[in-house]
């Protein structure tokens, strides 16, 4: 996440500010993940069918 998505360095001065970025990152880069595997679900189910 620090690589890919702006966690090396806060945006914003605060610690709760800090905070708020590192837990709205870690939602989208779940969220993310979430939709891959529902669509590797989705094409394995595909070929298995075929």
């Amino acid at each position: 996440m620090a690589r890919w998505h702006g966690l090396r360095r806060a945006r914003y001065w605060g610690l709760v500010k800090t905070r708020l970025q590192a837990i709205f990152t870690a939602l989208a880069v779940n969220f993310k993940r979430w939709v891959y595997l529902a669509i590797a679900a989705k094409r394995a189910v595909k070929t298995a069918a075929a």
